[in-house]
């Protein structure tokens, strides 16, 4: 039985939490990329210590977008997903693109705290 005080001398506070151990930037890095018909590269740079799959928006009625990373390739239409084969480990990456459209490329970084 928990005994109720009305006196702040006897005051105490309960507080539970479910935390994460990862501390997030501020703002999420977005970057935009518009697509053209020779194959044009684009520096990913990770300064958080977690690996991270990013968001990647292909915006266009008719955009197909070929990508390439680190040996793998895949061809994106219209639409929001994330790619398996794109994890952004920490350090700076090297991604190739070319097509019709544009690529909306949005990760968050984080550091353990």
């Amino acid at each position: 039985m928990v005994r109720e005080y009305n006196n702040l001398a006897y005051a105490a506070v309960s507080v539970s939490a479910v935390c994460e151990p990862w501390k997030t930037a501020n703002a999420p890095t977005v970057i935009t990329l518009a697509a053209s018909a020779s194959e044009q590269a684009a520096r990913l740079c990770n300064d958080g210590r977690r690996v991270l799959f990013p968001a990647l928006e292909v915006r266009g009625s008719d955009a197909s977008i070929r990508l390439g990373f680190c040996g793998d390739s895949a061809v994106l239409t219209a639409g929001s997903r994330r790619w398996p084969f794109m994890p952004l480990t920490p350090g700076s990456h090297t991604l190739t693109y070319s097509g019709t459209g544009a690529l909306v490329i949005t990760y968050r970084e984080a550091v353990l705290e």
